[in-house]
């Protein structure tokens, strides 16, 4: 089934002309994100979507163009690439102040409470006067000082990397950490002996987001392909290969392919009356 029709020259007129969609990504290395192997071939969440976004768009080709963080979005404008697939997290926020428009969602993350084995910590309650590790800057660390703002938990060690807090854990300098799941499966592969503690705890907006957040259609850490707002028939054609992807389940043996697919991956868009 191929993407629907448009009646204008657009981005994807102009995408099929160059012969290949460009795509601003900032994650190479991050398990299971992105990475290469040794002859340079992408493996990943990202790179198997983009597979299959690139074969039902009908596009000739795709490629990566690996960038830095801070650039992707500010490269996207200036029209270095053609979209960005890379764990971006939709917010009204984004789409207003930062003038992108975002995809349907593919993936959303949300985040764990996570301790050692043979921790004491069985639940929410167990970490009263405990420290809770999680990273600078990140929807994780806004998480975990909510979490000591409820009484749950002392206090906050923000690290700087993704690995440190893990680290500090092992070495049992933190009763606790938090990240998200994708985060957690990534270091799984270096630090053994890790289990989470209760329910996922899903984001929450900033207070002066809230309302917005409250009616839009998809649910707060949801992850779509951003693009510029100029390319309607762009979105139009990734909506459809996305919403295809949904209903035939291959997002679903994708994430699984990864380990990171659970019951929540398949209601990322807000029933009435949800939050």
């Amino acid at each position: 089934m191929g993407p629907p029709a448009v009646g204008h020259a657009g981005c994807l007129d102009d995408i099929r002309h160059a012969g290949v969609m460009r795509v601003g990504n900032g994650l190479l290395g991050a398990h299971p994100s992105l990475w290469q192997d040794r002859d340079g071939a992408y493996h990943g969440i990202d790179a198997d979507l983009l597979s299959e976004l690139t074969r039902r768009m009908g596009l000739p080709r795709s490629e990566f163009v690996i960038t830095e963080w801070s650039t992707i979005i500010p490269g996207l404008k200036a029209g270095r690439w053609d979209v960005v697939l890379s764990d971006v997290n939709i917010t009204q926020e984004r789409e207003v102040m930062g003038h992108v428009r975002f995809s349907m969602p593919y993936f959303m993350l949300y985040d764990y409470v996570i301790v050692p084995d043979d921790s004491p910590i069985h639940s929410l309650a167990d970490l009263k006067g405990r420290t809770i590790g999680s990273v600078l800057g990140t929807n994780d660390s806004a998480t975990a000082h909510r979490l000591v703002a409820r009484g749950i938990g002392a206090s906050v060690a923000d690290y700087d990397t993704f690995g440190d807090p893990f680290l500090a854990l092992r070495n049992r300098q933190i009763d606790a950490v938090v990240v998200d799941q994708a985060t957690l499966h990534s270091q799984q592969a270096h630090f053994a002996g890790l289990r989470t503690v209760g329910e996922p705890v899903f984001y929450v907006p900033k207070p002066e987001w809230a309302a917005a957040q409250a009616a839009a259609p998809y649910r707060l850490g949801s992850e779509g392909v951003v693009v510029r707002p100029a390319c309607v028939d762009l979105l139009a054609a990734i909506n459809h290969a996305l919403k295809d992807m949904h209903e035939d389940g291959t997002i679903r043996t994708i994430l699984k392919r990864y380990g990171v697919w659970e019951p929540q991956q398949d209601h990322l868009v807000k029933t009435p009356g949800q939050d």
